[in-house]
C-alpha cells in the first residue's frame, strides 16, 4: 500500500469510526480530525492526524488499526497521541509522554491549533478551562520540536 492509500484509507476509518460524534459547537467530530491531518506537511503526520482521537474517542483500540493495515509506526504514534485517563494519566504527564516522539508532537501541536481556534466559539467557563491547557501543551510540545537530537556515541577504533 502506498502513503496515497494509507492516508484514504486513515480517512476513511476515521470517518467511519467518528460517524455521529459532534464537537462541542455540534458540528460533525470528523471535520475537525480532517483540518488537523490537512493541517500537517507529510503523510505520515496526515495519516496519524487523521487517526489521532480513534483510539481514545470511539469503540476502536490499537489491534484495529493493525488489522486495518496501518504499519506498526504509525499505530505507536496513534498510541502516543492516546489519553490515558482511565489510567489515571493526567493531561500534563499525558503532554510529557507525547513530547517524546517527534511525530506524535506534530500532530498534537496541530491537534492544539486547531482546539485554539475554535475555543473562543465554547462558552466562558471552558473556554476560560481550556485555553490556558492548550496554551500550555503548545509550549511544552513547540520547546520539545527545537530540542536537537541526542548525538550518537561514538566508539574509538578497535585497532589502536
Amino acid at each position: 500500500m502506498d502513503e496515497n492509500d494509507e492516508l484514504e484509507l486513515a480517512i476513511g476509518f476515521a470517518a467511519e469510526a467518528h460517524f455521529g460524534q459532534r464537537d462541542k459547537q455540534g458540528a460533525p467530530y470528523i471535520l475537525h480530525v480532517l483540518r488537523v491531518a490537512l493541517s500537517l506537511p507529510d503523510r505520515d503526520a496526515q495519516i496519524v492526524g487523521a487517526l489521532h482521537d480513534v483510539v481514545e474517542d470511539t469503540g476502536n483500540d490499537l489491534d484495529d488499526l493493525r488489522d486495518a493495515g496501518f504499519s506498526e509506526y504509525l499505530v505507536r504514534a496513534v498510541d502516543t497521541l492516546t489519553h490515558r485517563k482511565d489510567e489515571g494519566e493526567s493531561y500534563e504527564n499525558y503532554i510529557e509522554r507525547v513530547a517524546q516522539s517527534p511525530l506524535a508532537s506534530r500532530v498534537k501541536l496541530a491537534d492544539l491549533r486547531d482546539n485554539l481556534a475554535r475555543v473562543s466559539d465554547l462558552v466562558p467557563n471552558a473556554r476560560a478551562h481550556l485555553e490556558p491547557r492548550y496554551n500550555a501543551a503548545l509550549l511544552k510540545l513547540a520547546s520539545s520540536q527545537l530540542r536537537p537530537a541526542p548525538l550518537p556515541v561514538l566508539e574509538a577504533p578497535n585497532d589502536r
